[in-house]
């Protein structure tokens, strides 16, 4: 579904309510108390709207449905997808350029988003700048990225719940350190308080666990 209905949903109603000219008159105690009340509620559905729609396009930058309920399976798919785009592009792009690699090279986004690839090789930064132009391979490349270390993050995430059980028993019996679990807790404690609590989680993933792809040439030439 397109995030377009609720942005007119948006303009439509929320707009109009905040934008509509006022009454030239002298309102009665009840019209006072009523728009007192709308005004409050405008406030609130403001609120309401704008995490609501930071949250679909959040889902939506990251190749996902902007609406409705997410599963593993909606990720993982998305890592797919976006790994044999980024697999035929990448293969592409070396060709063009004549490139023959004796290495294996791995590709990241550095902290301007820009892809970084690792290895020293004569043509690296010719390919870095070829790939950084591809508006199509960078959006496939973050999009990869994004669901990887989501579903990495989660991976562990079940891993950690695991061992919650036998941590718990280890530290009522003995003197273990517990600040581990203590710590992880107030972590995702303090998501909840986030207004776009995928935008908080993806963060959270990427700074945890950043995604590299691994490319091998001899493994992609035909």
């Amino acid at each position: 579904m397109s995030v377009t209905p609720m942005t007119a949903y948006v303009a439509d109603n929320l707009y109009y309510r905040i934008n509509s000219p006022a009454i030239e008159t002298e309102p009665s105690t009840d019209e006072t108390a009523s728009r007192t009340k709308e005004a409050n509620s405008t406030s609130e559905d403001r609120v309401t709207f704008s995490a609501g729609l930071s949250l679909a396009q959040t889902r939506e930058a990251i190749g996902l449905n902007p609406t409705g309920k997410l599963k593993l399976k909606d990720l993982e798919d998305v890592v797919q997808d976006r790994k044999d785009s980024v697999s035929v592009a990448l293969t592409k792009t070396i060709q063009s350029l004549g490139i023959e690699l004796d290495e294996e090279i791995s590709l990241s986004l550095d902290s301007k988003d820009n892809i970084s690839i690792s290895g020293d090789f004569p043509e690296k930064s010719e390919l870095e700048k070829a790939l950084n132009e591809n508006e199509e391979f960078i959006t496939a490349f973050k999009q990869l990225s994004a669901n990887k270390s989501i579903l990495d993050h989660i991976s562990q995430l079940q891993s950690n719940v695991q061992n919650i059980q036998v941590t718990l028993v280890d530290y009522f019996s003995s003197d273990t350190d517990f600040n581990d679990l203590l710590a992880l807790a107030d972590k995702y404690e303090g998501l909840k308080d986030s207004d776009n609590k995928m935008r908080s989680f993806l963060d959270l993933s990427s700074t945890q666990h950043p995604y590299s792809y691994n490319y091998v040439q001899d493994d992609n030439f035909e």
